[in-house]
């Protein structure tokens, strides 16, 4: 599937959503909330599975300790003595010494009992991981995608790029992780391994603006699908990243050397000067 697009290279909103083009050439729209509560829904009932099969463990151990005491009987022996009680009076059956062996293979029925309802338990929690897995990877790339979709640098009137949404996202997709729970989740950027500091907040990630031109600066090809402010081709005069990555502070945090410090730390991780805002 891929976003749909208009003529200007512009993503299609319906109802507030993004619009994407399905395998199937269907058009549909994403609806994140709708999706993020599904996997809850799911995320609840797998939790609710995995308590009922870790009861059923707890039974199965402590019938597995009863049966070690009977180990290396026969159930051919066990089937006789059912035969043999059913033919005896209470006194004499008791008298023969065939009660325990009833006992016994009453116990193995429960056991195999037991251990269908765990492995009929086990399948259903694998197949919803698994389900969950795909729903919430399929979030991750639609989130990621959409803030493609939405980003200057390849939608607009005039983007900063020649690339479309969708090439963009193919070309630095990977630099994006979805991370954190809950309904809010972050996308962050990562460059050589290494989630991307913002510049001008000291000490938190980049939101995806900043770290989509850090990783475009860092790119050793950038020339070739840069825009020139004129609406140029690629490398047309581009003047991206010129003055314009810096770690900010302020002078009040200039004058704190520990702040100073980290400030300059992260300009130089980053390869970038410090600029002091007056």
């Amino acid at each position: 599937m891929k976003l749909k697009l208009d003529d200007n290279g512009n993503v299609i909103v319906k109802d507030g959503m993004p619009v994407y083009v399905m395998d199937d050439g269907k058009d549909e729209t994403f609806d994140a909330p709708a999706t993020l509560f599904k996997i809850k829904s799911l995320t609840e009932e797998k939790d609710r599975h995995f308590g009922k099969a870790s009861d059923l463990q707890e039974k199965l151990n402590a019938a597995e300790t009863t049966l070690k005491s009977f180990d290396g009987i026969d159930a051919e022996i066990a089937k006789t003595a059912i035969e043999t009680v059913e033919k005896m009076e209470g006194g004499k059956m008791i008298e023969a010494g065939e009660f325990d062996k009833l006992k016994t293979q009453m116990q193995g029925i429960q056991d195999k009992a037991l251990s269908e309802q765990k492995e009929t338990y086990e399948t259903k929690l694998s197949a919803q991981a698994t389900d969950i897995a795909g729903q919430q990877q399929t979030i991750n790339n639609l989130m990621i995608s959409s803030n493609f979709a939405k980003s200057p640098f390849f939608s607009g009137e005039k983007p900063r790029t020649i690339l479309t949404p969708d090439l963009a996202a193919n070309l630095f997709g990977a630099n994006f992780k979805v991370e954190g729970d809950g309904p809010d989740p972050k996308l962050i950027g990562y460059l050589n391994g290494e989630k991307i500091p913002s510049s001008t907040n000291v000490g938190e990630p980049a939101d995806f603006e900043e770290a989509i031109s850090v990783i475009i600066e860092k790119h050793p090809g950038k020339e070739r699908f840069l825009s020139s402010p004129e609406g140029g081709g690629p490398g047309a005069g581009s003047n991206f990243g010129k003055g314009g990555a810096t770690v900010m502070i302020s002078e009040a945090d200039a004058s704190d050397p520990m702040k100073y410090r980290a400030a300059k730390a992260q300009a130089e991780k980053m390869g970038v000067p410090i600029q002091v805002m007056e």
